[in-house]
């Protein structure tokens, strides 16, 4: 209202107005043009925030076709008459439509459009805007390190690796799992080697990190949950399901800290366009049925970031779809307030617990603590106030089989107002998959900060009446969905729980996929 005296609302119902008039003036539909195609790529970008799955993703394919009617699906290499302007051009828009059709094959849970094999578009070169203009004759070479294209060229590469992941989820004869996990960790090689190694101030850098850590989380998550949920009782190990349960962690604090994150609040709107349901089930579904160590604890508090589902969206709070889930939160509930109950009463268990806990791999992320905190002892303090236990004074040593994550993932002290290389050296693999904790700590300004007053906080202040309280001095945690201290603030409040359905029997996987549309009203 300040700057242009008009609301949001009322600014994006003009501008989206102005945006199709402007497209059926220029008569987009029987005369494609490439600039046609940048603009519509760039609006259907940002309508994902405003509008319904099933409106962007009709739109993605009209988009798509426009491309295919440029030839932009082949790479501008085989025309002889275009200039290295144009190659380059065509093959950022080519690849922007590619990522969209990717994010609205996922929103509305079909099959991507552009397959892998139909067309031979490179990706963009990683070079700077400055060594390309429209009167270059010659094209440029590649450069090494950070460049204008680094963050594209990231998304372009995990847009790669989703295709073929979800290529291989067709295949019926079981070693789909095997192929993609080799995959997910050949992708992420790649990744790391070529874009994630440097030392930069630059916010937007460190943003497509954690977006990079998010998004490889959540397709560690993609590869294991079907089979899973398809086969509860199936031969899954103890250690599958509790890395990804490390997956879901990370995917839930990710997403916390981008969007809590002061100076990164102009890019909101974005993350808010997805919720991460996988990880959400899954932590619900593993902590429901799980001993209460210090992973359980930390991951319930995951679900308590205030960005993981948010009360304020227009969701479709019907029976069939929110029944099933309130009565897996209230199972999740009631096993903590059990487990928290029976630990209280066996401190031997609770200290068998905390050993076992010390041999489990880390999450990489960092939670909700500021830069230079050992996340993981901080949680395990944060478990041994609920049961009120000493701490251990004894270090185990990891078992075979187990990971030796605990003496191997430490935070080196790094030089203020710089992110320290990624470590190379780590050892990462994805079978199961995760990410190797704590090798990328932040070490800027905009690390866990809500406001320039941000003070960290100094204790945990527990609720001394309720074992389901998160620390209130933390930033972004409320008990928002799962309204654990205050009901009036329940968001499922007026859902009928009459329904007599038992959250085991519920198949959690064809649920999410059903839950994707609920945003929109069930579109």
């Amino acid at each position: 209202m300040a700057n242009f005296g008009l609301t949001k609302t009322e600014l994006n119902i003009k501008y989206r107005l102005g945006m199709e008039h402007a497209l059926a003036k220029a008569d987009f539909l029987n005369v494609p043009d490439l600039v046609l195609v940048q603009a519509f790529s760039i609006f259907l970008a940002l309508i994902r925030r405003h509008d319904s799955p099933r409106f962007v993703w009709m739109m993605t394919g009209l988009a798509i076709r426009m491309g295919q009617a440029l030839g932009l699906h082949r790479d501008g290499s085989n025309f002889k008459h275009l200039t290295p302007y144009e190659i380059e051009m065509r093959r950022r828009a080519w690849w922007a439509l590619c990522m969209l059709d990717v994010r609205s094959s996922e929103d509305q849970g079909t099959d991507f459009t552009i397959a892998l094999g139909s067309f031979d578009t490179k990706l963009p070169l990683s070079i700077n805007d400055s060594d390309l203009e429209p009167g270059s004759t010659e094209m440029p070479t590649a450069r090494e390190g950070l460049t204008d294209m680094t963050i594209p060229l990231i998304s372009c590469q995990i847009l790669v690796l989703t295709k073929k992941l979800m290529a291989l989820n067709t295949k019926e004869d079981g070693s789909s799992i095997e192929e993609q996990s080799r995959l997910l960790n050949e992708i992420w090689v790649t990744v790391e080697n070529s874009y994630l190694k440097y030392s930069t101030d630059s916010l937007a850098y460190w943003v497509q990190v954690q977006v990079a850590r998010l998004v490889m989380a959540k397709l560690t998550l993609l590869v294991y949950l079907p089979a899973l949920f398809s086969s509860p009782g199936g031969n899954f190990s103890d250690t599958i399901k509790t890395n990804l349960l490390i997956a879901a962690i990370e995917v839930a604090e990710y997403n916390h800290v981008l969007n809590e994150e002061y100076e990164c609040r102009h890019w909101r709107w974005v993350y808010q366009t997805y919720t991460h349901w996988y990880a959400v089930i899954y932590i619900l579904l593993e902590v429901s049925r799980r001993p209460w160590s210090p992973i359980a604890e930390r991951a319930w508090v995951a679900l308590h970031s205030k960005w993981l589902i948010s009360a304020q969206t227009h969701l479709d709070k019907t029976q069939r779809v929110w029944v099933p889930f309130r009565k897996l939160m209230a199972k999740a509930r009631k096993h903590r307030e059990a487990e928290i109950e029976r630990l209280k009463n066996d401190p031997r268990a609770a200290d068998l617990l905390e050993m076992e806990d010390r041999k489990l791999p880390v999450p990489g992320s960092a939670g909700p603590f500021p830069k230079g905190s050992n996340a993981v002892e901080k949680f395990r303090e944060l478990w041994r106030d609920l049961l009120k236990t000493p701490q251990s004074s004894e270090e185990p040593t990891p078992g075979p089989g187990s990971s030796s994550a605990q003496s191997t993932y430490t935070v080196e002290p790094t030089p203020a107002g710089s992110i320290p290389a990624f470590d190379t050296n780590t050892n990462m693999h994805f079978d199961p998959a995760f990410l190797n904790p704590n090798d990328f700590p932040l070490t800027q300004n905009f690390s866990n900060t809500t406001s320039p007053n941000f003070q960290p906080p100094t204790d945990f202040q527990i609720g001394q009446d309720s074992y389901n309280a998160v620390p209130t001095t933390w930033p972004g945690f409320a008990p928002l969905l799962w309204a654990d201290t205050d009901p009036s603030v329940d968001v499922f409040a007026d859902v009928n729980m009459d329904l007599d359905l038992d959250a085991n029997d519920v198949d959690w996987y064809n649920w999410v996929e059903s839950a994707k549309g609920m945003e929109f009203g069930g579109q």
